[in-house]
């Protein structure tokens, strides 16, 4: 063996033991620059053999993804995902020869933000954040429960069924909460049981508790103009969430969503386009009892919100972070007047959606009542504002003592 030789054979010797990682950067193999549907798509990587220290291929990847995804855009979302998952195992030293790599994705922890990062494409944003919040809360239980580093196939329907009663028993939770956890962890397992992490959701399996539904009360008319005008003095911008809420008819969290570049005061009529959560925009009309109220704001900027802590601003927080803010601004001030729980800022417009209702009746047929009321709230169908209405008691019988007699 020549001195060259022997040199490079010893360098190549410290190299591989000191700076060489175990594993190749794992890759996802598409079918090619067409990303061909046709072929098998999978992830493969090397890492290297414990008895033999050679680089060795292991098993490709793919799980049930070349079936469940048939287009181009899902199909390569979902290898994404995975191949992410699978990086940041090997980057955290797992080892396929220590234990599968398949068992190794299937841990607990990794499975569930597998399926919740799958879940944050599907939801919107204030959504995934209670959503990311309800799981990270269930992670931190089954880490005391020694459950969390766990094969996701071992975790039960008695464990989680023991979760749901530890949040009923906590604080001040109640039914409904866990009502809502039940309906979180649902969601997500299914996730896991379409992706073949799990056989069966069983968490769809688990009733739901009855809760008793707490409804706000609808206001006296006299009594909600008087409260809008105290809290337009003392809270400007609460009193114009509360504006949109009682004349347009909006829900709190559409009004914190509503941009000036959503504002058209200039057409005919004035409009703005309300976003909903999943759904297209719809278009409504600005009433006259709105216009002098925005013509007063500073409508220049058409990236800037209506609703932030700062008035008419652009900002980065999140539409439900604002209306709960607002929500809790709105419980201080009402405290002064003598409302109870069942006061919010649904009640202002449950009132003006009830003071609507009435007058409409006064002149037309109640079906004719509920087209032109359904232009006006929003209700995509009839039997959805139907049940509204009698939630709120918007229409009372006339007197009936005659037929008792």
């Amino acid at each position: 063996m020549t001195f060259l030789q022997e040199l490079r054979n010893i360098y190549e010797n410290i190299y591989t033991e000191k700076t060489m990682k175990p594993f190749t950067t794992p890759k996802l193999y598409h079918g090619g620059k067409s990303y061909d549907l046709k072929k098998r798509w999978y992830i493969y990587f090397n890492y290297i053999n414990p008895e033999t220290g050679i680089m060795t291929r292991q098993t490709p990847i793919s799980f049930s993804l070349n079936f469940k995804h048939k287009d181009v855009p899902s199909r390569l979302k979902h290898f994404n995902i995975l191949l992410n998952i699978i990086d940041d195992m090997l980057k955290k030293g797992y080892s396929p020869y220590d234990k599968s790599l398949k068992e190794e994705i299937f841990d607990t922890e990794n499975s569930l933000n597998f399926a919740l990062e799958l879940k944050s494409k599907q939801i919107g944003k204030n959504t995934f954040k209670d959503y990311r919040s309800k799981i990270n809360i269930f992670k931190n239980w089954l880490d005391k429960q020694n459950l969390l580093k766990g094969s996701i196939k071992n975790i039960t329907k008695k464990d989680v069924n023991q979760f749901l009663n530890f949040i009923l028993m906590s604080g001040n939770s109640n039914a409904t909460n866990r009502n809502n956890y039940r309906s979180v962890l649902s969601s997500i397992f299914s996730l896991l049981e379409k992706n073949d992490y799990i056989e069966k959701n069983f968490v769809r399996e688990i009733s739901t508790l009855y809760s008793r539904p707490e409804r706000n009360k609808t206001h006296d008319i006299d009594k909600a103009q008087d409260l809008i005008l105290h809290i337009e003095k003392k809270a400007p911008t609460l009193g114009l969430l509360i504006k949109f809420i009682s004349y347009n008819m909006l829900r709190p969290i559409e009004v914190c969503r509503l941009q000036v570049k959503d504002i058209e005061l200039n057409s005919n009529p004035p409009i703005l386009r309300v976003r909903a959560k999943n759904k297209v925009a719809k278009t409504k009309i600005i009433p006259e009892v709105m216009l002098e109220e925005l013509r007063q704001l500073d409508l220049t900027n058409p990236e800037s919100y209506l609703i932030t802590y700062k008035g008419v601003a652009e900002t980065n927080t999140y539409e439900g972070d604002r209306s709960l803010y607002f929500s809790k601004k709105f419980r201080e001030i009402k405290n002064e007047f003598g409302l109870g729980v069942n006061y919010g800022l649904y009640s202002f417009r449950h009132t003006y959606i009830t003071k609507l209702y009435r007058e409409l009746r006064k002149t037309n047929g109640q079906f004719e009542t509920y087209d032109k009321l359904m232009l006006i709230t929003g209700h995509s169908t009839l039997d959805s504002l139907k049940k509204y209405l009698r939630d709120i008691d918007a229409e009372l019988p006339d007197d009936y003592s005659h037929l008792l007699k």
